[in-house]
């Protein structure tokens, strides 16, 4: 199995990007003016969803390997008889287990195996890798070790896309910590092309060279060249700028006290704002998945059924 060439491969991402163009050409405008130009986006979350992200696998620590699996145990839709749990981005077969551990102080129990490491690399070749998660135990405390994986698989493979947690979410939970980066490395190659590709017609166009952002689930935003790396900072990218506008529209009418409402082609989407500031949530999800970065927190209230 070959992974795939990103910088080739034609997607549906693709549609997006060249829409974009045909926006700005049919506008009239001088886009050349534009000071700044700020993307929301739903790639990400699409990706997700429709499960047209990279194949992904995951390295832990040795004897961790069932961590994603089996999550928190819980059961989220207590009432719903025929609730089934989201299929994981990464199955077992693609979830190897390193040689090395850490406590819970971030002191070294077993010291990380250059050489087993190796190995574990030339597996993942093997098995046709295009995306690599790593979430080995507690490298929040001490990220010397993952981050020691994650340089040896970029040196070895620079096709590959490597998320490593220490980077993306360096905090206590483990299951919420590798499920966030898990989305992250699966989702990655896809904003990441979709991005380039996009740059590139902004650039035909001359608009805000050096000022280009997408908007996070956060409300913020990010420049272009970091967003593929947190890639699954852009789970809510979309409705996080509707959010954003609808506080400085309510703003301009005089009022900080607003229930926003968005509803487009696939799902009603709402959320409460007190106070001119929007309500954020670190138990967010991405394809019925776990992300526990700080999003707006936002609910869908009616979806569309095909």
């Amino acid at each position: 199995i070959r992974p795939r060439d990103w910088s080739s491969d034609v997607c549906s991402s693709d549609l997006l990007a060249v829409g974009i163009r045909e926006t700005l050409r049919k506008s009239g405008l001088d886009m050349a003016r534009a000071g700044v130009f700020i993307h929301g986006s739903t790639v990400a979350i699409n990706t997700a969803i429709e499960r047209t992200g990279a194949r992904t696998a995951l390295l832990v620590t040795q004897g961790m390997r069932d961590i994603y699996a089996i999550g928190r145990g819980n059961r989220p839709d207590a009432y719903d008889f025929l609730f089934r749990r989201p299929e994981p981005y990464v199955p077992r077969q693609r979830t190897l287990e390193l040689v090395e551990r850490l406590d819970a102080a971030g002191e070294i129990l077993t010291p990380f195996d250059t050489r087993h490491a190796h190995e574990v690399a030339e597996k993942l070749a093997s098995l046709g890798a295009e995306a690599v998660a790593v979430c080995l135990l507690f490298s929040f405390m001490r990220p010397a070790h993952e981050q020691a994986v994650r340089d040896r698989l970029r040196e070895a493979h620079p096709e590959w896309w490597i998320s490593a947690s220490s980077d993306l979410l360096p905090q206590i939970r483990e299951y919420f910590r590798l499920s966030t980066t898990v989305i992250n490395a699966y989702v990655s190659p896809v904003l990441g092309r979709y991005v380039t590709q996009l740059g590139r017609i902004l650039d035909e166009h001359d608009v805000a060279p050096g000022r280009r952002f997408t908007m996070q689930s956060n409300g913020g935003s990010t420049p272009f060249a970091a967003t593929a790396r947190t890639a699954v900072g852009t789970i809510l990218s979309g409705p996080a700028g509707g959010v954003t506008a609808s506080i400085a529209l309510a703003a301009a009418a005089g009022t900080d006290r607003i229930i926003t409402f968005d509803m487009g082609g696939t799902s009603c989407d709402v959320a409460l704002i007190q106070g001119g500031v929007p309500a954020m949530t670190t138990k967010g999800k991405g394809g019925g998945r776990d992300v526990a970065l700080p999003m707006l927190d936002i609910n869908t209230v009616s979806r569309s059924e095909e």
